[in-house]
């Protein structure tokens, strides 16, 4: 933590998770919105300054007081459309000096600099009283090549979005659906029961923010 407040425990459990998410992607790429562990709005566009705003996009009324994180250095460009929304804590891979300036006017945020953080331990441990599980993270998007049985046949730019969307939803907590436009998410319906619920949730959202991206999405 380079400015700001002390974290909270919530701070802690949403930086890990948006640690998580864009430990998946490519060096460079991505932005990742999260809100009570859940990402609420992901994009890997390359540009940062599209890649905010199509995450954003995604759920910009849960996007409010969630934490952003971005795979990259904070541009200034990039700092002033961040200070336009109130986020908890921004996180990224450093920050320009003049992106640094305009973020420290806000007084209670927090900014992270993630560029020196590893993923030291890949398993995962689970207490259950005195009982304990211990696991290895899931790492792994397909162990083969994928069998297409259908007659209709999806390009590779349609692959590759369901791709990004298989593996956003590795993240967000089950009953989990996400509904991607080539590589941003455009609804995501979490934690529901009923993955019908989690459904009409993600298409809810999709419908109110990206109509434009509901076909072939």
């Amino acid at each position: 933590k380079i400015h700001g407040k002390s974290l909270s425990y919530n701070n802690y459990n949403d930086i890990y998770a948006a640690l998580n998410v864009l430990n998946s992607f490519k060096k460079e790429q991505g932005t990742v919105i999260i809100k009570h562990g859940n990402p609420c709005g992901v994009s890997v566009i390359k540009n940062q300054l599209r890649s905010f705003a199509n995450a954003l996009r995604c759920d910009p009324l849960s996007a409010f007081g969630g934490i952003v994180a971005i795979n990259s250095i904070i541009s200034k460009k990039l700092a002033i459309e961040l200070n336009k929304i109130f986020f908890e804590v921004i996180i990224s891979k450093g920050f320009k000096k003049d992106a640094l300036k305009i973020l420290k006017k806000r007084k209670n945020i927090r900014l992270v600099n993630c560029s020196n953080f590893v993923f030291k331990n890949e398993r995962k441990y689970l207490f259950f009283g005195n009982s304990l599980l211990i696991q290895d993270s899931d790492k792994i998007l397909f162990k083969r090549k994928l069998k297409v049985v259908s007659k209709k046949k999806p390009t590779n730019k349609q692959l590759a979005s369901l791709k990004f969307a298989f593996n956003i939803c590795k993240f967000v907590k089950s009953n989990a659906i996400v509904l991607a436009h080539e590589k941003t998410t455009i609804g995501i319906g979490a934690g529901q029961p009923s993955r019908l619920d989690s459904c009409k949730i993600a298409t809810k959202k999709a419908s109110e923010f990206s109509k434009d991206k509901l076909i072939n999405s």
